[in-house]
């Protein structure tokens, strides 16, 4: 017989995530000489997720038998993206708020123990982005090791911002409901609002789009990409020759049009005055940090998240990245992986896919940083080229770095680009 003492340590907090810990002592009654007392600790580092938010999940075993036992888990909500068996997984959250059992199955060869632990789905109502909370705060802004001078830069409001890249499911949804009320247009294999060119929605030939739409139904939807023959052993037919589910993989092929638009439509849904509508300027009088609507983070904003809240080189400290534990870089991959994948990337403020995966569209034009210290910076309030952040699935360990930026003509649409949401406090 297995016995289960269960007890619940308090709850640590550790910035903005939290440590659950259940230890459970199970006897084995078997007369097996390899069987004995087995000791098992189980972990759930947060606790407490976001719908859609990920949690690592690890399996601590203490056991006096000479086998080596194994952690097999399940859950009949969410998902596990990076397999089900292990000492330590990661556990997807399904869409909606709740509290959901896992269970673990603990094989010492000689009997199969049996232990269960709650994680908590809260913070997110319906389709609302999972976002973070950010203190307002001044910070040194730039790094030497990327040619940008550190500057003292101050932001004198709170802000939130998107826990994670904005994926192809919370775009496409969106994207569906902007045309269904007739705010966008397709044009061949564009969307088109305000004139300008949003996202890319054909590809069929090439196989690397994700977000398809059907004339007939007047419906778009999330297609797998089958591309192989992007060169250099990147695609997706080559990164998931068996094929992968690209529905929360980070959204691509948008433009800073189409990203900007997408924060439009979030702040209509939920009756949130526009920070865009279809004026792209960026000047005083136009700020987004007066802006209550969803928008894009200003790079002040985004580099301050990113390397909260000690000015760390990366998001997860000062350790050098190492390809695809740290981030999806360096063509480790060869393509997007699900938001969220890398646990040992997810920096102090819970803040996921800082580095890697697809850079991400900032509001910023770009240009020279000023030298003088700056409340609240813009940026340039013209220029050919948009800011971005955040280095993609195919770039360097340099670009990992949170200081490090580059950027796009506003109107480009093409693969490794995509972007987070940020709101003002």
């Amino acid at each position: 017989m297995v016995r289960h003492d269960t007890f619940r340590m308090p709850r640590l907090l550790l910035v903005t995530m939290t440590c659950l810990l259940l230890t459970l002592s199970c006897e084995d009654d078997s007369d097996g000489s390899e069987g004995g007392p087995l000791e098992l600790q189980l972990r759930a580092i947060p606790a407490t997720v976001p719908p859609g938010g990920l949690t690592t999940l690890s399996c601590e075993v203490t056991h006096s038998g000479w086998n080596t036992p194994e952690c097999s888990w399940s859950s009949t909500e969410g998902y596990f993206p990076s397999g089900t068996a292990g000492m330590t997984v990661l556990w997807r959250a399904p869409p909606t708020s709740g509290a959901y059992s896992i269970t673990v199955e603990v094989d010492d060869a000689v009997e199969v123990h049996v232990g269960t632990m709650r994680v908590t789905v809260r913070g997110g109502v319906g389709n609302l982005p999972a976002m973070v909370s950010i203190p307002a705060r001044q910070f040194t802004m730039g790094d030497p090791a990327v040619a940008e001078s550190p500057r003292q830069v101050a932001l004198s409001n709170a802000y939130l911002l998107g826990i994670h890249e904005v994926t192809n499911k919370e775009y496409c949804e969106a994207l569906q409901w902007a045309y269904d009320q007739g705010l966008v247009t397709v044009e061949g294999e564009f969307i088109k609002q305000h004139g300008e060119y949003l996202i890319h929605v054909g590809d069929y030939v090439r196989g690397r789009l994700e977000i398809p739409f059907d004339a007939e139904s007047e419906r778009f939807g999330i297609h797998a990409g089958t591309d192989d023959t992007m060169g250099y052993g990147v695609g997706p037919g080559n990164a998931y020759p068996h094929g992968y589910d690209p529905a929360n993989h980070p959204v691509q092929f948008v433009s800073w049009f189409g990203a900007a638009c997408y924060c439009d439509w979030k702040s209509q849904m939920e009756g949130l005055p526009l920070t865009y509508d279809g004026n792209w300027e960026v000047l005083q009088a136009n700020s987004p940090y007066e802006s209550r609507g969803y928008r894009l983070p200003t790079e002040a904003e985004w580099e301050y998240a990113a390397r909260y809240d000690d000015n760390r080189i990366y998001p997860w400290g000062d350790t050098d990245p190492v390809e695809c534990m740290h981030a999806n870089f360096n063509l480790c991959v060869g393509w997007s992986t699900p938001v969220g994948s890398y646990g040992m990337g997810t920096n102090t403020l819970g803040l996921q896919d800082m580095a890697g995966n697809v850079w991400e569209w900032c509001n910023d034009w770009y240009g020279d940083y000023s030298n003088d210290a700056q409340v609240d910076p813009l940026g340039p309030g013209s220029g050919f080229n948009r800011c971005m952040r955040g280095g993609g699935w195919g770039l360097t360990a340099d670009n990992m770095r949170s200081a490090s930026r580059d950027s796009r003509a506003p109107i480009r649409l093409t693969y490794g680009l995509g972007f987070r949401v940020c709101r003002t406090r």
